[in-house]
């Protein structure tokens, strides 16, 4: 929360803390609907607005919340994993509408696994800018 975020964050703290009590308390069932009531509240954005709701395991769309982030959204375009494929092309303008999608995805890509979906989110953000694509000529790229 860089420049003025926090400041503007604060002015705003009674909208924002009433938005998080109904989202724990009802699962966001639109997220769309749901996501609109942010926009008013300055110094939040998506980044921002995923972290509380995964914080506070709140259900989105009965998705337990995930993290969504610049550094994810540049991971999910650099084409490493084959899973992530259906995040291909998120970006900062569509990625509040594609929140739902991400979830989604990110939840499948874990239960294909058998690990928690934040188990995903975290070795991706820790991880993701690190690794790169497989090689075509590698052994080992089809294991």
């Amino acid at each position: 929360m860089r420049g003025n975020h926090v400041r503007n964050l604060i002015r705003h703290l009674g909208p924002l803390t009433q938005l998080l009590a109904e989202a724990r308390t009802a699962q966001v069932a639109e997220w769309s609907t749901h996501y609109e009531k942010v926009g008013p509240i300055e110094g939040i954005g998506l980044s921002t607005y995923t972290k509380f709701l995964n914080f506070l395991s709140v259900q989105v769309h009965g998705r337990e919340a995930l993290i969504l982030d610049d550094r994810i959204i540049r991971i999910a375009n650099r084409s490493v994993f084959d899973e992530l494929a259906p995040l291909r092309g998120l970006n900062q303008d569509n990625a509040a509408r594609s929140y739902p999608s991400y979830l989604m995805c990110m939840h499948s890509v874990a239960s294909s696994l058998d690990v928690p979906a934040e188990a995903i989110e975290f070795f991706l953000f820790e991880f993701g800018l690190n690794l790169k694509p497989p090689h075509p000529n590698d052994p080992f790229a089809d294991s």
